[in-house]
């Protein structure tokens, strides 16, 4: 039984682990648009919105013009602002040169840090709860678990202040 138990505990940890890392990728395209961003406009091509997925994810094909040569690329985010592009026929968008990364002017990817936050919180809490509910486990492995859960929060803070304090 204790096997099955381990399993779940290391498949949470990996849960946990890729919130970290939603974070992690988050703040570095941050930190890429604010210091090596570049901004212009693009023209709407196709807005469109995928409602079925949660949170809803709204496409946007846009076409702009990048040293010298057209390009036409997706921006999908499952923020709110691209509602209000709907109807429009231009988006500021920033892109980075050098690189394929692309946004819109307005991402700000505070809702999958939200995301993220949420994933970490509740793989901690179902993993306290199955250690605590399991019998042959120590209050050591659940003081491990802890102590794991709040390395991950700090680095993760962290290396976000850290970014932050760069800009």
């Amino acid at each position: 039984m204790n096997v099955v138990v381990y399993s779940y505990i290391v498949l949470l940890g990996l849960f946990a682990l890729g919130g970290f890392f939603r974070i992690r990728i988050n703040y570095y395209k941050r930190y890429m648009k604010e210091e090596n961003g570049r901004i212009q406009l693009a023209e709407i091509k196709r807005w469109d919105a995928i409602y079925f997925c949660r949170p809803t994810v709204y496409e946007i094909t846009v076409e702009y013009e990048e040293d010298g040569e057209k390009k036409e690329r997706l921006i999908k985010s499952s923020a709110s602002f691209p509602k209000k592009y709907k109807k429009e026929k231009v988006i500021e968008i920033v892109t980075v040169p050098g690189t394929d990364l692309l946004f819109a002017k307005e991402e700000n990817w505070r809702e999958q840090n939200i995301n993220g936050c949420f994933m970490i919180g509740l793989a901690l809490v179902f993993e306290m709860m199955m250690i605590g509910f399991t019998e042959g486990f120590s209050s050591r492995m659940a003081y491990f678990v802890l102590a794991l859960y709040f390395v991950l929060v700090f680095f993760g803070v962290w290396i976000g202040k850290k970014q932050q304090t760069r800009n």
